[in-house]
């Protein structure tokens, strides 16, 4: 794409002042920008009139099909879990808690405060929410804190008739658990604009307007956010460094032809968590988890989700 015709898309984006995340509106722009030269007035008023008579869906308004559920719990099972029902239910010898679900949400035993967000309980909310039959003995917690005071206990517990429980109520509810990590995802992208610099929020947005265009690029954020967070939490840092979705798009370039948007991201996720490594307090550990994490970004390219 020239550079003419780049400047007028992103010019485009900018006057409309809304988040353009309609397909509709992502096929006829690419048609008329890749396929008309714009050399006469009224090809560039015949587009602008398509722009803004054509309806928008908002990014937390956005609604997502079982099948789109579907397909995220399973980009989100095999990422998280390696696609294998035992890592369900996963404590990591590195961490002083459970991980458990597609998307390993985190449980903390009871007095336990970590830097991370705990995602199992509102889980277990949602799951209440929307009419889910949860085993009764997790009813039946008080606090709905993990109830393993360490992996030593959890481990011994895995062969248990509750955590069997546990792990089927898990099984079965794959569907769900990528609908409660669709939600939260809507609810992100406002938190970040508001955490952001005045002068970061016009950019940032332009950026997130492009990836919200096509679902593979969408989803692509999606796992980020449950893979590394959203970056705005100041105590899940490093020296003052973030790794969350945040962070990326800060890092991330507007590309000359939008459908290198993905390409872009994947990129900046992959400069941003390398930063990470940087800075953390045991870089020897971090390092020997970095290659994974770029293998899980770079997998993006090859989302089918639609």
């Amino acid at each position: 794409m020239g550079l003419r015709k780049s400047i007028f898309l992103r010019g485009l984006f900018r006057w409309s002042g809304r988040r353009l995340v309609c397909i509709k509106l992502h096929q006829m722009a690419v048609f008329y920008i890749k396929r008309m030269k714009f050399e006469s007035i009224t090809a560039l008023i015949t587009f602008s009139l398509i722009c803004f008579f054509t309806p928008i869906v908002y990014a937390e308004d956005l609604l997502y099909t079982d099948e789109q559920a579907d397909c995220a719990a399973q980009m989100i099972f095999m990422n998280e879990c390696s696609g294998k029902e035992q890592n369900l239910l996963y404590w990591s010898p590195d961490e002083d808690f459970p991980s458990l679900g597609i998307g390993h949400f985190i449980w903390y035993p009871e007095k336990f405060t970590g830097p991370y967000w705990e995602s199992f309980p509102g889980y277990l909310d949602f799951a209440k929410e929307i009419g889910l039959k949860m085993p009764d003995w997790i009813e039946a917690l008080p606090d709905k804190r993990a109830p393993w005071k360490s992996r030593e206990e959890f481990e011994q517990d895995l062969g248990s008739d509750r955590v069997g429980e546990l792990r089927q109520f898990l099984s079965h509810t794959k569907r769900e658990q990528a609908h409660y990590i669709l939600r939260r995802f809507r609810k992100v992208f406002p938190q970040i604009l508001n955490d952001l610099d005045e002068a970061d929020r016009q950019p940032v947005q332009e950026k997130y307007d492009l990836l919200m265009m096509r679902h593979e690029r969408a989803f692509a954020m999606i796992d980020y956010v449950n893979f590394k967070g959203e970056g705005f939490r100041v105590d899940a840092r490093y020296e003052g460094v973030g790794w969350g979705l945040a962070q990326v798009l800060l890092e991330m370039r507007v590309p000359d032809d939008p459908d290198n948007t993905l390409a872009e991201f994947i990129l900046a996720a992959e400069r941003v968590l390398e930063r990470r490594v940087s800075h953390a307090p045991k870089p020897e550990l971090e390092a020997k988890w970095l290659p994974g994490w770029k293998n899980r970004v770079r997998g993006y390219n090859k989302i089918n989700c639609k």
